[in-house]
């Protein structure tokens, strides 16, 4: 199953995060974001592929707070 950005769906989830954010700038913050291509897998899933799924990562710091960097694990469990 594959979704696109034309589902409305996602659209509708889009612009509501994009208002959240313009929302967060406005009122002195800066945010910052970085996604990561995954596979989990579990043992106990036999011969069944493994799920994939990009994994997005937000951090929302006060305006005078810049990042350079932005930690991202090596290793994403599903709980």
């Amino acid at each position: 199953m594959s979704t696109t950005l034309l589902d409305p769906k996602v659209l509708g989830f889009a612009k509501e995060l994009d208002g959240i954010l313009q929302h967060l700038r406005e009122n002195g913050a800066n945010v910052y974001s970085a996604t990561c291509d995954r596979k989990f897998r579990n043992d106990s899933w036999g011969d069944a592929p493994a799920m994939e799924m990009t994994v997005g990562y937000l951090v929302v710091v006060p305006a005078d707070r810049q990042l350079t960097q932005l930690y991202i694990p090596r290793r994403t469990r599903l709980t």
